[in-house]
């Protein structure tokens, strides 16, 4: 059973999982294992010719849906499948939805990941912004989304060494000098988007994360009514200890009373009051 198989299946299983987050954790992890293990470079190398080999395609949207419990992850996807102009309306979309602290970590996760063998073709493709200005477009997306971390300063450092207007320059000027080479490579990854139902896609993207939302939103109510009864327990076991120690005290102010008081003599008459004995001395 090869990878594809197996990536399929698992995809097929977290698509279906009830429990969002434990899904999202598990995606992130094969995501993990897609871009970065030798056993599935056949896997990768299908996704990056999505758009023009069937078997890509096929694999692209079988993983898509599930993919979507990440939204690092998905982004990571499409960025191997070299489907640009998409990457540019995912991360518009995330700019309309809760930005929480989770989405932001896997965001830092994807920019390390950028830094992989897996998209060494990527940081090459940044060297023609003509050919590629949506794959432009999205890393600065990121770094507009990022808060100024270290994956914002590794992100904006990758960026600074690409000198795109001059670099768009110098493709103009190639071409005014009839060079046609560009036109006739491989054609540009971001204009093949009729293999698959984008738009559609989309949608289904940000149902996914408006559902991981409203759940995170539901844990944050849980855990912070956790918090407001645990505060109540404190203080109501604070107000025990406060009446425990005043009841102390009093037992301990009554005791000493009674010490002071009469004490019965050996016959079992009462011992003279110690005004009585001083009295008596005086007469003396």
């Amino acid at each position: 059973m090869g990878p594809e198989v197996v990536f399929r299946e698992f995809a097929s299983i977290l698509d279906a999982e009830q429990d969002l987050s434990f899904a999202s954790t598990m995606v992130q992890a094969l995501n993990l294992i897609l871009l970065t293990a030798g056993e599935v470079r056949e896997l990768r190398d299908s996704l990056r010719e999505a758009a023009s080999s069937s078997n890509g395609t096929t694999n692209f949207t079988a993983l898509y849906s599930c993919w979507s419990h990440s939204a690092g992850a998905l982004l990571s996807l499409c960025l191997l499948a070299q489907v640009y102009s998409h990457c540019c309306d995912i991360i518009q979309n995330l700019s309309t939805l809760p930005l929480g602290a989770e989405v932001l970590v896997q965001i830092d996760r994807l920019v390390q990941l950028l830094e992989t063998p897996a998209f060494a073709f990527l940081r090459l493709q940044l060297l023609q912004p003509s050919r590629h200005p949506d794959l432009l477009r999205a890393m600065y997306g990121l770094l507009m989304l990022l808060p100024q971390s270290s994956a914002f300063k590794t992100l904006a450092a990758r960026l600074n060494a690409v000198p795109a207007v001059t670099l768009m320059q110098l493709e103009s000027m190639q071409q005014q000098a009839g060079s046609h080479k560009s036109s006739k490579q491989q054609p540009q990854p971001q204009q093949q988007q009729h293999w698959a139902d984008f738009d559609s896609l989309l949608r289904s993207f940000v149902a996914r994360q408006q559902d991981h939302a409203v759940e995170e939103e539901r844990r944050r109510l849980v855990i912070e009514g956790l918090r407001i009864e645990e505060d109540i327990q404190k203080e109501h076991m604070q107000q025990a200890i406060a009446a425990a120690v005043e009841n102390s005290g009093r037992s301990s102010a009554d005791g000493a009373v009674s010490i002071g008081g009469a004490i019965p003599a050996a016959d079992g008459s009462p011992a003279p009051a110690a005004s009585d004995g001083i009295a008596s001395g005086a007469l003396v």
